[in-house]
This record gives structure tokens, C-alpha cells and sequence, in this order.
């Protein structure tokens, strides 16, 4: 920090400056597919109890593909009882049976391997890593202030503080969009001026004008991808999908796989505007002071 009188009794100046950096470890546990899965093989895909969860085929669903109707007339989408469908055989899913763009999400890699045992059975809890979270933090503020008489004052300030979180890939794959590390920026700034004028000895006029903004942005590891030429998605989503969430551009989309840990996170830019003007009247009289004033505010 710096400060004092640059003309004496008229101008005076400071300046200030504060850094902090943070560093910590944190443990990341999380649930991720065992790797035969990714071959349509889960026959490991058991319960607490060691029971093979079936998985069913959907062709199969009764009421739709041409398959008898549902037991009771009841229509396919509300129906899930005894018959519904057949699981596969072996719990075996059939290579004719995957999706391109699945086979070419799972291959990116958009999640991790497991590297420890898990819970029995379920595997739950596979995959184990320890992250560097915490971040590093500026501020600078400066302020000015000038007296133009004895009975009129008035100063300006200016602050701004960057924040920038450290990035993390708790799952090995390069993608650091997992939350809760998913990298974090913003830089807030304002700026004030004040004006304080001793209209009489009774009468105090004071107003201060003010700007904040504050820019937000959680980080995407691989921003700007064609979700078209990566992932085969239609070609029309890497034109669309920026327009629609306001972003700078595409990213690896946030896939939910119950009771799987999310692979991805969330591209977040936003930028949000203030103005603030708040003048004042004090006026003293006799033994009572009365205070006089509005606060306008446009966001």
C-alpha cells in the first residue's frame, strides 16, 4: 500500500495492492464403468447383494417394435411389470446393437477408468485421485482525492479483483469440467465517484455515482470442439447450441449415467452490469438531523 498528499491540503492519492495464492488437496472419489462395459459386456453389473442387474432390450418393450401388447391394455411408456421386456442374453449387449455416437463419446475418453477395487459388488467408489484445488487472487485499488474548498469535496475510486481457480482433471482424461473442480474466472471491477458539498452550515449535499461489473466464466477443457466432427452430432448443433447458451462456442457435453459420476461439466459466460447514483440532503435542525435522498439502481 501506498498514500499521501500530492498538493498539500488539495490533492491526495492512494494506492493498494493485495495477492493471495491457495493451494490444497482434496480427494475425489467417484463411481466410473468398469472397462468390459465399454464392450457391451456387463455381466459384472451387479447389486449389493451380487445379483445381476439385467439389462433389457428395448426392442423388446411390449406394445411397441410390433411386440404384443402390454398386459392389461396398459400403454408401453407406463408399463415396466413382469413381461414388459427380455433382457439380453449373458447381459451381453451385441456390437450391431451400439450407436456411433456413443461408441465415439465413450472413445474421446469423456470419463476415466477405475483404478481401485470400489465397493463389493457394485464397484461403486472405483475410481479414487487427489486434486490441487485453490487458486490465485489480485486486487489493486486506487483512490484519489481532491478538496476544490473548503466546503467542496470530492474523491473517485477505482478496484478491480481477478480470480482464477486451479484446474483439475480428477478423473485422468484432460477434461477438468468435473464438479466440484470445474476451473472458475472472474474479474470484478468498479469505479465511484463522490461529491460532498457544505451548501450551509445546516445543509449537507452529498452524491455518489457508481459502475460494477462482474464478467463469470467456469472454464471447458475442450471449448470450441465440433460436436459434429468428434462426436457425429448433427452439424447444425455447433452453429446452434453457442447461440443458445450465450457461450463463446461448443463444448464436450455434460453426460448423466446413473449411478455413474457426471463426465463433464458446464461451459458458463455470463457478464452482469450495475449502475448505481445515490444522492443525499442532510439538514440539521435544532436538536434533529433530517436525511433526504433516493437510490436509483439499473442492472
Amino acid at each position: 500500500d501506498a498514500g499521501g498528499p500530492l498538493k498539500k491540503n488539495k490533492l491526495f492519492a492512494f494506492f493498494g495492492w493485495e495477492n493471495y495464492f491457495g493451494r490444497q488437496g482434496a480427494n475425489f472419489v467417484g463411481t466410473v464403468p468398469l472397462p468390459e462395459m465399454y464392450n457391451g459386456d456387463f455381466s459384472g453389473y451387479r447389486n449389493a447383494s451380487n445379483a445381476i442387474i439385467p439389462i433389457y432390450d428395448p426392442l423388446t418393450q411390449c406394445g411397441t417394435n410390433g411386440n404384443a401388447a402390454c398386459p392389461g391394455g396398459v400403454a408401453a411408456a407406463s408399463y415396466s411389470g413382469a413381461g414388459a421386456r427380455t433382457p439380453f442374453p449373458g447381459n451381453l449387449i451385441p456390437a450391431s446393437r451400439f450407436n456411433q455416437t456413443a461408441l465415439d463419446i465413450l472413445n474421446f475418453p469423456i470419463t476415466g477408468k477405475p483404478n481401485v477395487p470400489g465397493v463389493q459388488y457394485t464397484a461403486a467408489n472405483n475410481l479414487s485421485t487427489i486434486c490441487k484445488i485453490g487458486g490465485n487472487n489480485n486486487q489493486e485499488t486506487a483512490r484519489g482525492d481532491y478538496n476544490l474548498s473548503s466546503k467542496l469535496r470530492m474523491f473517485g475510486r477505482f478496484s478491480r479483483w481477478h480470480s482464477q481457480a486451479n484446474p483439475c482433471a480428477p478423473m485422468g482424461n484432460g477434461n477438468y469440467a468435473n464438479d466440484p473442480y470445474s476451473p472458475e474466472a472472474f474479474t470484478t471491477t468498479q469505479g465511484v465517484f463522490g461529491l460532498t458539498d457544505v451548501l450551509t452550515s445546516t445543509l449537507v449535499f452529498d452524491i455518489r455515482a457508481s459502475y460494477v461489473r462482474f464478467p463469470y466464466q467456469r472454464l471447458e477443457s475442450y471449448a470450441n470442439i465440433s460436436l459434429s466432427k468428434t462426436f457425429g452430432f448433427p452439424a447444425y448443433m455447433d452453429q446452434e447450441i453457442p447461440i443458445a447458451h450465450g457461450g463463446p462456442g461448443t463444448a464436450v457435453p455434460s453426460i448423466g449415467m446413473s449411478p455413474y459420476s457426471a463426465p463433464s461439466g458446464l461451459h458458463i459466460l455470463s457478464t452482469e452490469d450495475q449502475y448505481l447514483l445515490t444522492p443525499s440532503l442532510s439538514w440539521v435542525k435544532g436538536k434533529h438531523t433530517f436525511k433526504f435522498g433516493a437510490d436509483w439502481r439499473d442492472q
